[in-house]
């Protein structure tokens, strides 16, 4: 993996919604004054009252089940209130191509756009998958279920559902949403790309200053320009040294010190490319199946039934595996990826590409 150091034009940075920046920011024990705003923005608790209980948590869930998968969150708090505990789950969502399209004016194809937005929901899942883990994993056995920490999970997010920059979800009738079935789940999406448009629009006023802290907070993790988030963070409703000390972790970020502003931008393809393979990978199977039952009952006889589904599988497959391979190659996906993705040799990748540029030339 290549680390990659801030190449950024002067007055530029990379945006603190990607990880290593993100973490450094909310997740970092020398940082708890500003891990306490973020808390106080969410919970809509005053910072005073919430000064010296909170902690950070371990990221990794373990629970010692064999041969399941490990979550690892980006960050985790506690905070403990008047003998009552509740773990706050911070995720951080960011996509290149979300950024680009609004910031530099990108275009991308719809099947592009498509697969953005299947990659999008992908992420949420995940997350949902996170805290569901996380509050199972707090339950101990004999408790009876009493003891259930209540889990907020906050998805600071490039993308938004419903084109809104601030959702919150719970575990609600449908019917009738103030009648909650548990108070124990509630979920907050921050679309940061929304947020940085309503304060520079000036339609960033909350309904009251904790989320207007939250929408400034989304900007200012949107923005690539130094001069922007300085004029962001002046404009957060907290005293000046919360200010002061975000914009000293930021300006370090920005340097060679000891955070760097590092991310990993072949990582975040590689996770987007590993995404769209499981999704090629499903999508496959289903169509070669159906492909295959289609054929075989044409057929009509039992026979013929066995061999056409047989047939229609295998040519399913190698329809799909070319469908696919023409498709990643498109979104200029690694050949090395596509092949795994496809489970034929980078050879056989390279003679589907050349048959398709032979056919449309």
């Amino acid at each position: 993996m290549t680390k990659e150091a801030n190449n950024n034009k002067k007055g530029e940075i990379i945006q603190c919604i990607k990880d290593t920046n993100a973490k450094a920011l909310f997740g970092n024990v020398n940082n708890l004054d500003i891990t306490t705003f973020i808390v106080s923005c969410i919970l809509k608790i005053d910072y005073k009252e919430l000064e010296g209980n909170i902690s950070l948590q371990p990221l990794k869930i373990i629970e010692g089940v064999k041969n399941e998968m490990v979550p690892e969150c980006d960050v985790v708090i506690k905070v403990k209130l008047n003998n009552k505990e509740r773990i706050i789950v911070l995720e951080f969502n960011y996509f290149t191509m979300d950024l680009a399209s609004f910031f530099k004016n990108s275009n991308y194809t719809f099947k592009e756009k498509k697969n953005l937005s299947k990659a999008h929901q992908l992420k949420l899942n995940r997350n949902l998958f996170y805290v569901l883990k996380i509050i199972s994993s707090r339950i101990k056995k004999g408790n009876n279920y009493t003891e259930i920490i209540p889990v907020t999970l906050v998805n600071f997010n490039t993308f938004s559902k419903k084109n809104k920059k601030l959702n919150k979800y719970g575990v609600v009738d449908i019917l009738d949403t103030s009648d909650y079935y548990s108070e124990n789940l509630e979920i907050f999406n921050l679309d940061i790309v929304k947020c940085y448009q309503a304060v520079y629009n000036n339609k960033y006023q909350g309904s009251n200053i904790y989320e207007e802290n939250l929408i400034i907070m989304g900007a200012i993790m949107a923005t690539n320009k130094y001069s922007e988030v300085k004029e962001l963070v002046a404009r957060l409703h907290i005293k000046e040294e919360i200010k002061e000390r975000m914009m000293e972790v930021i300006e370090n970020m920005m340097g060679e010190g000891e955070l760097g502003l590092y991310y990993y931008p072949d990582q975040e393809k590689k996770d987007f490319d590993e995404a769209l393979l499981e999704l090629c990978r499903k999508e496959g199977r289903s169509e070669g199946i159906n492909i295959g039952m289609s054929k075989g009952i044409n057929i009509g006889r039992s026979e013929g039934i066995n061999l056409g589904r047989a047939e229609g599988l295998t040519l399913g497959r190698a329809e799909q595996q070319r469908d696919m391979v023409i498709s990643l190659n498109d979104q200029h996906i690694s050949l090395d990826v596509i092949a795994k993705a496809a489970k034929i040799s980078i050879n056989k990748v390279k003679q589907i590409i050349n048959d398709y540029l032979k056919n449309n030339k």
